[in-house]
């Protein structure tokens, strides 16, 4: 069950990414703890916008006792999160004009792509920057070390990490950790070869003249977001801000999403149940149109569940030890099984601790190993 102050966070989410509707009677609830709430699931200028839309169609007597020092500070986060959008925005082309000079193709994943389809890019708080160099990603950090002293960390086996002007890039090699999870090995083949039919987007500079990168097409992007919040749902890691990205992208695209195609595929990697919850969620409490949707069950209660789960505990497992991992992946064993459910749960965490000893010993340099990006 919600308590007052989450449902009256939804309510204000759901204003902030749709038009005003019918005025809703909300009281009771604490302000500090929904501002709170909001900070932390990166959500806090989409319910400063949802305020705003009831402020202007004269609809906000509901929140005429919201503590003028709160607004004022929300509305100042807003206004820092609108800066740090297009300093990281800056900072992105920076690097993208870097790899276009070396002739490397560059994919954005999720962050700045999924921005486009809020109603204010601006608004949703940037994070990492995710890059996929179709199969070039060796040499595009060969590069970056050659040429700005940029030294790059195997962070795991699908990624490698280094900071940019104080932005953390994540250089892919593969969409999704099929190492760890070989239920997802089909499905990462599907991603690859689907990069053929990545979108391609300019940025338009006199000075620098146009820097194209690319995104996922809509078949790659139906699967991978709710696929990577899944995979953050089961540690604990999801937040609102995956699950508005999901509304933003389904809101955008429904009308060219093969919702047949979506279905066998998240079928067979095992996390169907998952995206049905998920659908579930923004019909039932962020406002989504039916119409936008599949008609696959949905189960309220579970989506609730779920809903439930990911606003206790968002971001709670970053800083925790190996042992401390496996024993809350034992604990969410019901998650376990919505995301990756044709997986066995032991075979799968002795698997996750050897890529975590592999990087390990990667960093202190006692082993090398063959990976994706081609470098031995």
């Amino acid at each position: 069950m919600l308590d007052k102050n989450t449902e009256v966070l939804l309510y204000l989410i759901q204003l902030g990414l749709n038009e005003c509707t019918e005025e809703k009677v909300i009281h009771e609830f604490d302000w500090n703890a929904l501002r709170e709430l909001a900070t932390k699931h990166g959500v806090t200028a989409i319910v400063v916008d949802g305020l705003q839309c009831l402020h202007e169609h004269g609809k906000d007597k509901s929140c005429a006792g919201v503590d003028r020092q709160i607004r004022l500070q929300m509305c100042a986060q807003t206004v820092a999160i609108e800066r740090q959008y297009l300093l990281y925005q800056k900072k992105l082309i920076k690097l993208l004009l870097f790899y276009q000079k070396h002739g490397i193709k560059t994919m954005l994943l999720k962050g700045y792509g999924l921005s486009l389809n809020y109603s204010k890019p601006i608004h949703r708080p940037p994070g990492d920057i995710d890059v996929y160099h179709f199969g070039y990603g060796g040499k595009a950090d060969e590069c970056l070390k050659e040429e700005k002293g940029i030294i790059t960390k195997q962070n795991e086996d699908k990624h490698s990490t280094f900071l940019y002007e104080g932005l953390s890039v994540e250089n892919h090699a593969v969409f999704v950790n099929d190492e760890c999870h070989p239920s997802l090995q089909t499905l990462e083949k599907f991603f690859e070869n689907d990069s053929k039919n990545a979108i391609s987007y300019s940025f338009h500079f006199v000075e620098n003249g146009n820097i194209t990168v690319y995104f996922p097409s809509i078949e790659t992007n139906a699967l991978f977001i709710p696929l990577h919040l899944a995979e953050h749902f089961v540690h604990g890691e999801a937040s609102l801000r995956q699950i508005c990205d999901w509304f933003c992208f389904v809101k955008a695209n429904y009308k060219y999403i093969n919702w047949n195609f979506v279905e066998n595929k998240s079928k067979e990697a095992g996390y169907f149940e998952f995206l049905c919850c998920l659908n579930a969620i923004i019909l039932y409490f962020m406002g989504a149109d039916a119409a936008w949707l599949p008609r696959w069950k949905y189960e309220k209660n579970l989506a609730e569940k779920v809903l439930e789960e990911i606003i206790l505990q968002p971001n709670t497992s970053l800083d925790l030890s190996l042992w401390k991992k496996v024993i809350k992946f034992f604990s969410a064993r019901w998650k376990f099984k919505m995301v990756y459910k044709h997986e066995n749960l032991l075979m799968a965490s002795v698997r996750q601790a050897q890529a975590y000893n592999r990087v390990k010993w990667e960093k202190k340099g006692e082993s090398i190993w063959v990976n994706r990006f081609g470098r031995i």
